[in-house]
């Protein structure tokens, strides 16, 4: 189907670049994987990547591929790529092995100021203390939530650093979270970025999100059914599902609705390193509820899961490394996923320009299409 697009142009269909993954992938190849006997469990793994700047999607995707396969992945992985290029002009530089980290650049003004900059909304009186709260919630830090025992008699990172990491992704979380939850227009861009890739097939889909692509995922898929999108693994990452304002904000954007497992989804599995300024409620397990499927969440939270803690406990690519996380991936997606041998039929130069391109530009590519015998068909027969 395909999306319809505002302001100017309006009334145009848009095409949506992801469709090719598919329509190349699925008819002939898929065919052929399962006559082979290697087609995996699921076919694509769509990435949400969370707060702040970024690099360009095809570095970051990249970047998130290194970490979880240890290998780019071609066609197998989309990333729903929706840095505000309006508050951030220039992507971040980045090669494939960089890692997630918060930068020292300029936030801009604290939450506060929130209300009138940049074009956005005003907020009202109840979102301004909604967002205060959520500041003062954040900035209070990891110290009042770490567990009890011998673990809580001191935090193993300098507190001038821990200090450091908590006030820069507290700057990046609290200007993201406030467009998606109340500016219509950039949460619509948000939104859309993933319904795209879901879009476009190429399911049984993973999907993961970290940090405030948490938040656009579940609230995504919060409105599908299973037979719109098959999602066999939920993955969240660094979520901050769990914080009150958060789960109150979401209520809002779907009166009436009870927070619960999305019903296209087969498992959900949180992740949460408790030195994270932004997983505050590391555990999430209790607000919300099963599925009508019955299909509960999976929490896992500990203190140093994170590989990168010492320098980013809430980094994208630390959570992607870890086992637990690998594993679950591993097990959902069947042991022929990772396996790119005979499998990569679009070029990696084009995946990473559909990636990196506007959503109406062209992409000039030449495809090889395998031949495809019937079961019956021997070699030697002639083939019309």
């Amino acid at each position: 189907m395909a999306n319809t697009k505002r302001g100017p142009g309006a009334g145009k269909t848009r095409r949506n670049p992801f469709a090719m993954l598919s329509r190349v992938r699925e008819k002939p190849v898929r065919k052929l994987l399962v006559m082979e006997g290697a087609a995996p469990d699921v076919a694509t793994v769509v990435y949400v990547h969370g707060i702040g700047n970024k690099p360009v999607a095809s570095v970051l995707k990249c970047q998130w591929d290194t970490a979880l396969f240890c290998a780019p992945m071609g066609d197998r992985t989309r990333l729903a790529y929706w840095v505000n290029r309006e508050r951030y002009p220039e992507p971040e530089p980045g090669t494939c092995a960089s890692k997630d980290m918060p930068r020292e650049e300029s936030a801009g003004p604290g939450i506060r100021a929130l209300g009138g900059i940049e074009g956005g909304p005003e907020l009202d009186a109840r979102q301004r203390k909604l967002m205060n709260s959520l500041e003062a919630r954040m900035r209070g830090g990891v110290s009042a939530q770490r567990p009890a025992g011998p673990g809580a008699k001191i935090l193993p990172l300098p507190e001038g650093l821990r200090r450091w990491v908590t006030r820069r992704v507290t700057e990046l979380f609290l200007k993201d979270v406030r467009d998606f939850l109340f500016d219509a227009d950039q949460r619509s861009l948000m939104e859309r970025s993933l319904r795209e890739r879901l879009d476009a097939s190429g399911g049984p889909f993973i999907v993961i999100g970290h940090s405030q692509g948490s938040m656009i995922a579940y609230h995504v898929l919060r409105q599908l059914q299973k037979e719109q999108c098959d999602v066999r693994l939920f993955v969240t990452i660094g979520s901050p599902l769990g914080i009150q304002e958060v789960q109150d904000g979401l209520k809002k954007l779907r009166p009436g609705e009870r927070l619960a497992v999305p019903d296209c989804v087969d498992r959900w599995l949180n992740v949460a390193e408790r030195l994270d300024p932004v997983a505050l409620d590391a555990d999430i397990s209790n607000d919300y509820a099963a599925s009508e499927r019955r299909v509960k969440v999976e929490n896992y939270d500990d203190l140093q899961i994170n590989p990168e803690w010492q320098t980013n406990p809430h980094s994208g690519t630390g959570y992607l490394s870890i086992d637990k996380v690998r594993q679950a991936v591993r097990e959902t997606a069947g042991p022929g996923f990772s396996n790119l041998v005979g499998r990569t039929i679009l070029m990696k130069d084009l995946v990473a320009d559909l990636e990196d391109g506007d959503r109406e530009q062209r992409h000039s590519t030449l495809i090889q299409m395998p031949l495809i015998y019937p079961p019956s068909t021997r070699m030697t027969d002639p083939v019309m």
